[in-house]
């Protein structure tokens, strides 16, 4: 389940660079009860995209922000429920990175649903039932 963070440089000291993804994907498992689950787990994967402060903008204006966008399947994030908490704690998380110098105010959260049928994981093309059952099966792929 890919995860993209996009971040004006320099919001982050480069020790924090390194404990954004794992914190924001840690929390997507915890809140969907999968942390530790070995099949789930290895396949929440994601990246940190630094960009130019003079490349970012809200409403055509350059600012300082951080955009956090997950793919998954329709089962991800399927209550308003684990959304609110997601954008809250996700929010916290990098303001807090941040060393409280980024505004809550652009902390950007997304979620992309994917079609069904599309997880290439390890060379199979899985579908949502497919995946339910490996993440029930709690084995590694």
């Amino acid at each position: 389940m890919p995860l993209t963070v996009i971040a004006t440089q320099g919001i982050f000291t480069p020790e924090n660079e390194k404990k954004v993804v794992p914190e924001l994907s840690a929390l997507m498992l915890r809140l969907h009860g999968l942390a530790g689950n070995k099949f789930m787990t290895p396949v929440v994967i994601g990246h940190l995209n630094l960009v130019s402060p003079d490349l970012i903008f809200s409403g055509g204006t350059q600012v300082s922000a951080v955009f956090i966008e997950w793919k998954v399947p329709s089962f991800g994030f399927s209550s308003q429920q684990i959304l609110n908490d997601y954008v809250k704690e996700a929010t916290d998380i990098v303001v807090q990175l941040s060393n409280s110098t980024l505004s809550r105010k652009n902390v950007f959260v997304n979620v992309v649903h994917a079609v069904d049928g599309s997880w290439g994981i390890h060379g199979k093309a899985y579908n949502n039932v497919e995946l339910i059952e490996a993440v029930k099966a709690d084995v590694a792929y």
